[in-house]
């Protein structure tokens, strides 16, 4: 048996063990135990994880029964095996002290940033542990079973993303001429693709009012203008995934929130049939709202896309790496960044122009790949994190 040793606990399975059969081999082979108390060096922590790359691939296991597997099999002890620590901000704020290469943060600054991403505090045997919110949690299960059905049932999948390209962007280190003044102008691009590359037509690209990163506002009539003439370069019952930005989360008949005007909210329900007893509370007409929005609650675009026999998918928040378009930009974006040497927009777009053909549909195949491990990854650690932190 010919097995690659890693020393990146981030390479995947298909590097550390060749094949299947190698797989049955490992695991199956005689181990020595570990001695009680005895150090243990990097190399085997490494072996623990390249053997839990392989048994999370092979079928889901509840947390326990996979650590006390790979304990037997590694020869390491359960204890050693599990590291059932639980993240609390005090752990993650010393962690990222330790980290040398981590810009300095204060406690306040991460709470905010930990709060943005998602996270919430979780009381677990009256300590208190970092956890994803629950509605984190449910988008990402929901899209990630959807995605695999849909794919199970052999439709198209296109992945629809945006992008902006900076008039000055360059690689980090150069020989410049200092005398040229850098144009900061920027173009926003949108596109899409699938396993068999970009659509052809399909890019999208003009100039930024702005001079920011943030390209979102600029989006709305510009993005549903090309949506609806990129939908007939589609395949037919094809499935077309993308985020929540705003602009493509326009509503075909906005829901009424507690901003709204009183009166505002009682003649949007009355114009649904429903009838409204005065004298009411606002709060309880909210939660009338509440009981019938689920019927009403439809996009702009899902609505465009089923007029031509497509669907969205939208990608669950805070997980841009779900969606293969990202690495797609990456090579796009490189490409302009180390050939970039004039610093204009006509520049950048000509660079624009050529670094979009190279990326093949092979590219894109392996594109995709990536994201599915990603998403198996994740799919499987929320069953784990659910098995460690119910009630003993």
């Amino acid at each position: 048996m010919n097995v690659i040793e890693s020393t990146d606990v981030n390479t995947p399975v298909t590097l550390a063990v060749q094949n299947m059969q190698d797989v049955q081999s490992l695991l199956s082979s005689p181990v020595k135990r570990n001695q009680r108390g005895q150090y243990v060096e990097i190399q085997q922590k490494l072996k623990i994880i390249n053997v839990y790359k392989i048994k999370i691939q092979q079928s889901y296991m509840k947390y326990k029964d996979l650590m006390l597997s790979i304990s037997k099999e590694t020869g390491f002890g359960y204890n050693t095996v599990c590291n059932t620590e639980i993240p609390t901000l005090k752990k993650l704020m010393q962690a990222l002290i330790d980290d040398t290469d981590f810009p300095t943060i204060s406690r306040t600054s991460l709470q905010l940033v930990l709060k943005e991403l998602g996270f919430e505090h979780t009381k677990l045997n009256h300590k208190s542990a970092l956890t994803e919110r629950a509605d984190i949690v449910v988008q990402r299960q929901k899209y990630i079973t959807a995605i695999r059905r849909y794919r199970s049932e052999g439709r198209t999948i296109y992945f629809l993303g945006e992008t902006y390209v900076n008039a000055g962007e360059t690689c980090s280190k150069a020989w410049m001429d200092k005398t040229m003044k850098s144009n900061r102008d920027a173009l926003i691009v949108v596109h899409i693709g699938s396993a068999e590359g970009f659509v052809e037509g399909g890019l999208l690209y003009f100039k930024s009012k702005k001079s920011t990163a943030d390209y979102h506002n600029e989006m709305n009539n510009t993005f549903y203008d090309w949506f609806r003439g990129i939908l007939p370069k589609l395949k037919d019952n094809s499935v077309i995934v993308m985020d929540n930005a705003s602009y493509h989360s326009v509503e075909v008949d906005p829901i009424p929130t507690m901003a709204w005007k009183k009166n505002e909210i009682v003649e949007w329900l009355t114009s649904k049939g429903c009838v409204i007893e005065t004298p009411v509370v606002k709060h309880l007409i909210m939660e009338k709202v509440r009981d019938i929005r689920h019927l009403h609650h439809k996009y702009v675009i899902d609505e465009e896309a089923l007029k031509s026999n497509k669907m969205v998918l939208r990608l669950p928040n805070y997980h841009c790496e779900l969606n293969p378009i990202e690495l797609a930009w990456g090579v796009v974006i490189d490409h302009v960044r180390y050939n970039h040497t004039t610093f204009t927009l006509k520049a950048v777009l000509k660079l624009l122009m050529e670094a979009v053909k190279p990326v093949t549909s092979g590219m894109w195949a392996d594109f995709i790949n990536q994201t599915i491990k990603e998403e198996d990854k994740l799919y499987n650690i929320d069953f784990i994190i659910e098995d460690m932190l119910k009630p003993t």
